[in-house]
């Protein structure tokens, strides 16, 4: 395989639903994300959009969608 593969295969890689990802924040933070529904191509282009749920201590979950392509790994 070619570099140029492997990057195109990491970068096609959905995770699967209930896997744990990591998201950015407007802060600069990675925080971990549980993915709870593919949404499919739905975005701009065809992006591959994925439904995230984030669990809060002393709230409900908060849930929000996010482009495949801006999901980082899982933070340890």
């Amino acid at each position: 395989m070619t570099s140029k593969t492997v990057k195109r295969k990491q970068r096609d890689a959905v995770p699967k639903v209930g896997s744990i990802v990591g998201v950015r924040t407007a802060g600069g933070k990675v925080i971990r994300a549980r993915v709870i529904e593919d949404r499919g191509n739905l975005g701009v282009n065809g992006r591959r959009i994925v439904r995230l749920e984030v669990d809060v201590t002393y709230s409900d979950p908060v849930r929000f969608e996010r482009p495949v392509e801006l999901l980082l790994p899982a933070p340890a």
